[in-house]
Order: C-alpha cells, then structure tokens, then sequence
C-alpha cells in the first residue's frame, strides 16, 4: 500500500515537472508563436495572376518608380503614431508594432479571380485606408471602377502610377456598393481581347463618391541606404497612418511555386522570406505581384521574428481567413535578379488632398497646454519654469510663454521645439505680482489657449550710472603739449546702490562712443554711490601719438570696464561741448 501511494506521488511529481517546463504546454518565447517558413517548389493546389510585364514594360514602371518624389519622412513619427493608428509600444515608449487594418474596410474573401490587376488592388487599398485616417470615412472603395473606367485591360497589369494617372482624370473614388461598381472581373483575363472588362464604365454608378482635388505617388527611400534605414523609413510611414503599396518580382516558376505553397498552405503567422532568389537569373517565367503594406511588429526579442504585414487580393485560404500574409523586416533591400531592370522590392505610398477636406493641412485641433506652474514669488527677475506640458491630436512641435494675455501666431519669434525650463523678465519690470501665459503649437500652425500662473516678484534695487556732466576747455594737441584737463560728475540715477566704478575717456570723430574711438590715458575712480548721490572730479588726460590730424570730441564713459550690474548698460557716456584739435 505504501508502494503505491509512493509511487501515484512520483508519477503527480513528473506530470507537473513537465507541465511546468518552459516551453512545454506553454509558449515559453514568441518564437514559438509562429509557423516556421517552408521553402516548398512541388506544384501547388492552386495557382494565381501574377503580372508578366515584357522589359520594356518594367523599364518604364521602374523609371517611373525611380523619378517619383521621395516619401516625406515626418521625425515626428519616429516615436509615435498617428492618433487614428493601432499600435503597441514598448517599455521605453517606442512604437513596437503598428496595424493599419482597422482603418481599411475590405472583405477577406475578395479576389482578383484570374485578372492581373492586384496594382488596381493594393493601389484602391491605400486610398481606402487614406481616406480613413485623414477623414474619418470607412468605405469599401470600387476596383471595379479602375478595371472599367481605365481604358486599358487591367488584367494585363500596371503600376501605382496608373492608379494614380486614373484618379487625377476623375477626381473621385467611389464605393463598391455603388451599382455595378462590385468586383465583377473575377473571370476576366489579360488574353480576353474583345473587351477590357466584364462591366462597361457608363454603366457604374458614380452618385456616392468621395471627391478629391489630387493624387500624387512617393516613393519610399530603400534602397541605396543602410538596411536599418530603409526599415525605419518604411515604419515612419505607416506610423503616419499611411499604407504602403508594395511589389515585389520573383525570377521564376520554382520561386512562385514556393510563394503559392506559401499561400496555399502556411499559416498567417509564418514569415516569407524574399531573400532566398536575390542574385537568380530572371526568366521567361518571371512575374510580379503588388499588395498593400499595413503593418509590422519587432516587439520580439529575435530580430528574426520581426516582420512587414501586407494584405493580398488573392481571397481567403483555410489558414489564411484575414486574407494576410507577413514578410521578413529584415531582408535584402537592395536585392535585384540578373538579367531584370528593376529591384526585386518596391516600395510606394500615395499623397492625396481629399476634395471637401482632406490633405495634409485637414489637421485644425489645437494643442491643449494640460499644466504650467511656476514658483509664488521670486527675487530675480529670471524665473524658473516648474512644468509646462501640453498635448495635441497629432503632434505639439512649439512651446512659448510671454507675460501677455495676446495669443502669439504660429510664425511669431520666441516658440522653441521643447518646454523652456525658465522666464526672463526685461529689465524694467518692477516689483509686484505678475503673471505668465503658457502656449503650444502643432505643425497645422494650430495655437492652443494660454495656461497662466502668477508670481510675486520682490527686486532688490538696480544701480544706474550715468556721466550728469562734463566739462573741458577747447585745446589743440601738439607733440609737445598731448594732455588736458577733464571734469565729470558721475550720478547713480538708478533704485539700488552701485560698488566703486571707473570712469575712462575717450575722443570720437563723431558724438558717440564707437569702436574707433581713441582711449585716452587716465582714469578717475568713482567711489561707491547710494540712490541718487553723485561724484565729481576732475582728471589729467594723454593723448595717444600717431593718431589722425582732426578734430575730435572728448567722451567721459561711466563704469566703462562694466563691473557695475545696472538697469541700463547703454547710457554710460556723455560727449563734451569743447573740441580737441590733433594737429601733430
């Protein structure tokens, strides 16, 4: 009896063992969360359209590719995500992953069919998704318009470019529910020469629209430049809320094999590796394939794990019920195929000024400054800044405070990128309570309301000497007589006492102290002066040799080696009615 019950303890005590052993019965690391890529080239299930361009065809798309402007990389997104955006961050507040597919509205079971028109596809995926993030509108956008209304077959593939040369002759985008603007395609094929498509263009209703004024195409820097940046550039884009259209080649029939294999039959979280055909030979069974770029995550520990999440227009598989696929982060961007004048991965987004409101300057919320506090009094006319914060639906990029109620413009002098930490007062300020208005801006040049705080400022006395007379008989300077006489009264005509100062001389082609003015030799100390008290005296001044024959003025500066803090450092000097003529 005593066996047995020995024996039921050990078996309990191995169970948990293993129940409990990372990895075993439970995820352990993230890396287990997904499926393993496989590299399988037998002959797939089922097979899709792909675009089979001839070199002249891609020479054109990758010219057009190469001169579009470069896509404008906000620094601000660095860190952060537009407002409209579903993203994680990570324990340092950095942006981790980011998921765009909230804000396109689609049907996972939609298909291309056998049209090769997945550029119509990606490129109405990003409109829709642009749509949603700058207006707040969720609409299922039509491909069928593009397939109709194009004037070409669609199937026989295209670029963003045509997207984009397509929807600035229209100047709209329409729903699929309009009439006859559903996916009816599916059957249509590049070899289907009698029509371009299966539905006439007059025939798609275009009553329900969204109205846009332009479309312009950005190509995303990544190529040319280190890998971590192109990645960064590409993130910086999402982060914006702005989805991606990208295309990829693939050389040849035992590469799309792998990538069908792929489809067909793994999961949505393994991760495709382009990598494997970089250097190969691009072949009469070459072809390429455009979906939209919604998302990524590198929140796990293994870079390898760090993945690109884009969205087909293939439908659904068993394993695939979003209709998404994942893409290696870290792959060769540069990767190109011998004999193919394009790179293998291709990377573009649109620009769009949606027509009743949208664009980049849609963005009319003020920042809200959320506190600003500063110390109840102070002694100093610098004050420090205890906190000033502030929020906005995008980004606050200005912070300012002044000590008027008057709402600063977006362009006025005095906004600095980040919150000051203090506030000087200028120079006249007296004592007495104040009070300081804090501001924010956005990049829309949106200025919020002002934060206010109080303070009681009690100044000690500021000193200010002044020259409050000065007197000296006309004399003409020889070589043998080069010295004259000089009397100065010096006044403290400031609120607090001044230290002991020293007076200097000078004489001046014109009335006022210059950086050309001749320092004379010969000085008069000026002892401490209380409020209002005065000091006088007279001094024996020398002339310089070698200076120009003419006539001068003589200039008595108070403090002039500025050891005096005053109110006002600019009214130091006095000139001389009496000239000094330098004839030698």
């Amino acid at each position: 009896m005593k066996k047995l019950f020995l024996r039921q303890i050990i078996v309990i005590f191995l169970m948990l063992t293993f129940i409990l052993l990372p990895g075993y019965g439970q995820a352990g690391s993230r890396s287990h969360d997904r499926e393993e890529y496989v590299l399988d080239s037998s002959a797939p299930s089922r097979t899709f359209p792909i675009m089979r361009p001839d070199d002249l065809t891609i020479r054109k798309w990758q010219d057009r590719y190469e001169r579009a402007p470069r896509a404008r990389i906000d620094e601000r997104y660095h860190r952060r995500v537009h407002p409209r955006v579903v993203a994680k961050t990570d324990n340092t507040g950095i942006v981790s992953s980011t998921n765009l597919l909230d804000l396109l509205t689609y049907s996972p079971s939609e298909s291309q069919g056998s049209c090769g028109d997945c550029w119509a596809w990606a490129g109405t995926r990003v409109m829709g998704i642009d749509l949603n993030t700058q207006q707040a509108k969720a609409a299922n956008l039509s491909v069928q318009f593009i397939n109709s209304c194009y004037g070409e077959n669609a199937c026989c593939g295209g670029w963003l470019s045509d997207v984009v040369d397509f929807y600035n002759s229209k100047l709209m985008a329409i729903p699929k529910s309009n009439t006859n603007a559903y996916f009816q395609d599916d059957d249509f094929q590049c070899s289907s020469r009698g029509n371009l498509s299966s539905v006439s263009c007059s025939s798609i209703s275009t009553t329900t629209n969204y109205p846009l004024s332009s479309m312009s195409i950005a190509t995303i820097t990544t190529t040319g430049v280190a890998q971590a940046t192109a990645i960064s550039n590409i993130k910086n884009i999402l982060n914006q809320g702005k989805a991606i259209w990208f295309a990829f080649y693939l050389p040849n029939s035992t590469a799309w094999n792998n990538f069908y294999n792929f489809w067909n039959n793994q999961s949505e979280s393994a991760i495709w590796n382009p990598d494997n055909y970089c250097g190969q030979k691009w072949g009469s069974s070459g072809g390429g394939h455009a979906v939209t770029l919604v998302g990524y995550d590198d929140s796990d520990a293994d870079t390898a794990n760090h993945y690109w999440l884009l969205v087909n227009s293939w439908g659904t598989t068993a394993n695939r019920p979003n209709g998404i696929f994942r893409v290696k982060m870290y792959a060769n961007y540069g990767c190109t195929f011998s004999r193919l004048s394009a790179y293998a991965l291709g990377f573009q987004t649109l620009d769009i000024a949606w027509g009743d409101g949208g664009g980049a300057s849609s963005d009319t919320i003020a920042p809200t400054v959320t506190s600003f506090s500063i110390p109840s009094s102070s002694t100093s006319l610098t004050v420090s800044i205890n906190t000033l914060t502030a929020t906005d639906n995008v980004d606050v990029t200005g912070y300012m405070v002044t000590n008027s109620s008057t709402k600063p413009t977006a362009s006025a002098s005095g906004w600095s990128s980040s919150a000051p930490i203090s506030y000087t007062f200028s120079s006249s300020t007296t004592s007495g309570t104040k009070t300081l208005y804090a501001w924010a801006k956005d990049a829309a040049d949106n200025v919020s309301a002002s934060l206010s705080a109080s303070i009681t400022l009690s100044l000690a006395g500021t000193p200010d000497l002044v020259i409050s007379a000065l007197s000296n008989q006309a004399k003409t300077i020889t070589a043998y007589a080069r010295s004259f006489s000089i009397r100065d009264t010096t006044k403290n005509q400031g609120t607090g006492s001044a230290t002991a100062s020293t007076t200097r001389y000078y004489l001046s082609t014109t009335t006022s102290k210059t950086s050309g003015s001749v320092l004379l030799s010969g000085t008069r100390s000026v002892p401490a002066l209380a409020v209002g008290k005065t000091s006088s005296g007279s001094v024996t001044v020398r002339v310089p040799s070698g200076i120009n024959r003419t006539t001068y003025y003589a200039i008595a500066c108070a403090d002039d080696n500025a050891v005096v803090s005053e109110s006002n450092e600019s009214n130091n000097c006095k000139t001389s009615s009496s000239r000094i003529t330098v004839r030698y």
